[in-house]
């Protein structure tokens, strides 16, 4: 009897110390996010993810940013649904008119007007080189209203999509898309759990986001073996980068910025921060 008694009080003593370390871990990572925000130079919006133990640690996180070149997942995954549902082919050819290039980011923009290019080719530059003429295009034959319904079937409530990609004309006059640090987090883990869309395009989704090539902030400081599966966003005062880091445990960082004052600050600010969660990821053994 007493030697169940010990069997007993040894298993409850070893569950105990876990739950010790697990807290003490998680701890390490809400210290670390709080001196983030505190040095950051803007506002921060942090959301981090345990994709294994679904701990859920975030600063600021229901607060509204605009979305920059975030809004591109749910636009990808808006495209990739219409696709599923037959209404539009990822092989259908795109006509490049000069109406339709855009500043900013990307390569069609230098395109001759006529040119054409496949609507899944121009879903992959949207994402790696963040395109912005591939990204209107896009729009311009899904529309907006399947984007922000695609948005709604998800659940979220914040993020919407308001205006074309660099239309510089309607923000000025306060029209913009919107998003949220949680509301990001909810979007890509949807994404990886393959409850969007299909196992083929989610897994497509996933796979144009880890080729991504402008990768200055969350894989900047990270071994070049660690996939990430991830999107910026960028522009005057805002600072973005939302993704599923492929580590030996994985997890997901949504990291906003807004209002910042001093962007090469923001950018080590949000560099740093990546790596010091994922150097106490490696040390979360259970």
């Amino acid at each position: 009897m007493l030697k169940r008694w010990g069997i007993f009080f040894l298993i409850v003593l070893i569950c105990f110390l876990k739950n010790q370390a697990y807290s003490q871990d998680y701890f390490k990572i809400q210290k670390i996010i709080l001196q983030t925000s505190k040095n950051f130079p803007g506002d921060a919006g942090i959301v981090f993810y345990d994709l294994k133990n679904l701990k859920l640690i975030h600063y600021q996180g229901k607060t509204l940013f605009s979305a920059a070149s975030l809004i591109k997942i749910p636009i990808l995954a808006a495209v990739f649904n219409q696709a599923l549902q037959g209404k539009i082919s990822l092989s259908q050819k795109l006509i490049i008119n000069k109406e339709d290039r855009s500043s900013g980011g990307g390569i069609l923009k230098y395109a001759p007007p006529g040119s054409k290019i496949s609507l899944e080719k121009a879903a992959i530059l949207m994402i790696k080189k963040s395109d912005n003429t591939a990204c209107n295009l896009l729009l311009k034959l899904i529309g907006f209203k399947a984007v922000n319904d695609i948005l709604r079937k998800i659940g979220l409530k914040e993020t919407r999509l308001k205006r074309n990609i660099a239309d510089w004309e309607s923000l000025d006059k306060g029209i913009d898309n919107y998003t949220t640090p949680l509301e990001m987090l909810e979007l890509l883990k949807k994404i990886y759990q393959g409850k969007i869309l299909n196992s083929y395009y989610s897994k497509k989704i996933l796979v144009i986001l880890k080729s991504q090539e402008l990768n200055e902030l969350i894989p900047k400081k990270l071994p070049l073996s660690v996939k990430i599966a991830h999107k910026t966003g960028q522009q005057l005062g805002i600072l973005h980068d939302a993704g599923i880091i492929y580590a030996p445990r994985a997890y997901i960082l949504c990291l906003l910025g807004k209002n910042i004052l001093d962007e090469n600050k923001a950018k080590k600010n949000w560099q740093e921060l990546s790596y010091l969660i994922y150097k106490e990821m490696e040390k979360i053994n259970f």
